[in-house]
């Protein structure tokens, strides 16, 4: 039996590889399972020719550009997307909103998701340090 080197060496660069696609922009959703809340957010959906994708992420807590400054969704969207189409999106974020609150869940904002929740510590599974925020209290993938 030979071996081979089909190991990924996490000592190597890394090489961005681009692969051509098609994608949608809309809005994505997450309940909470502990309280009734939830995230509603602007979000695209990525197929890509190699046959992988991208799928959103109501839980993620942002991105942020090379410099690490929080990079504002809504103003790139709007950029990207222009006035109408990102009026639309809006507008769509507002009816899922309605639709959850007539379910009596409350949708929170970007602002109250990254407060600060210092009376709650994770536990060691969960490979978090420091004080957790709402988004990673209320919104948190299980094992």
């Amino acid at each position: 039996m030979e071996e081979t080197d089909d190991f990924e060496d996490p000592d190597s660069e890394m090489t961005a590889v681009t692969y051509p696609g098609k994608g949608w922009c809309g809005c994505s959703a997450a309940v909470s399972l502990a309280t009734p809340f939830a995230i509603v957010s602007l979000a695209d959906y990525s197929q890509f020719e190699d046959g992988s994708d991208s799928t959103p992420d109501p839980c993620e807590g942002g991105y942020f550009d090379a410099n690490g400054k929080r990079i504002d969704l809504a103003a790139s969207y709007r950029k990207a997307l222009g006035e109408s189409a990102f009026a639309k999106l809006e507008n769509l974020r507002g009816r899922i909103a309605k639709v959850l609150a007539k379910h009596g869940v409350a949708v929170l904002d970007q602002a109250a998701l990254d407060l600060p929740a210092p009376d709650l510590k994770p536990a060691n599974e969960v490979f978090l340090d420091g004080t957790l925020s709402v988004r990673d209290s209320f919104f948190f993938r299980g094992v």
